[in-house]
């Protein structure tokens, strides 16, 4: 990684700001062992193409692919590399649901994540319920609404 301030100046104006800062944590994540996030990035092989070393040329591709202030870069097959054929710009908020934390759950014949299982009328609890009882045995079902719970043996009175 090469460090100092870029000559095209693109670091300090608006649109072209934040996607300069794209580019070079791109980098960072992919090259730089220190970096929080090389670990999930450059720890696992994911390298940047060599066209995009060059900035102006991430730019211009950037532009012409619809980057927009509010879209991060996705890579569409999350195992390969940062390279034109492979990365798109979607929002932010899509980005978050495409991470390894995510927790994916099927009942009643649906899959989707834990987070909007929360949200469908048929959840009786909150996601981290759901996650506790998923953990403790529980079918998906149960788990999600108020129904059974798995119990110990019941003591008398």
């Amino acid at each position: 990684m090469t460090g100092g301030q870029p000559r095209h100046g693109d670091a300090r104006r608006g649109k072209v700001a934040h996607l300069y800062k794209v580019w070079y944590t791109m980098r960072r994540r992919c090259y730089d062992p220190d970096f929080v996030k090389y670990p999930l990035y450059g720890g696992r092989g994911i390298r940047v193409c060599r066209e995009w070393w060059n900035y102006e040329a991430f730019r211009d591709w950037a532009l012409s692919h619809g980057y927009q202030e509010g879209l991060t870069i996705e890579r569409r097959n999350h195992n390969g590399n940062y390279t034109p054929t492979n990365c798109c710009w979607i929002p932010r908020g899509q980005q978050q649901r495409n991470t390894r934390q995510n927790h994916w759950v099927t009942a009643w014949g649906e899959t989707k994540l834990l987070h909007d299982w929360e949200k469908d009328p048929r959840c009786a609890v909150r996601r981290g319920t759901i996650r506790n009882r998923l953990r403790a045995g529980d079918t998906p079902e149960a788990a999600i609404s108020d129904g059974h719970r798995k119990t110990g043996p019941k003591v008398a009175s």
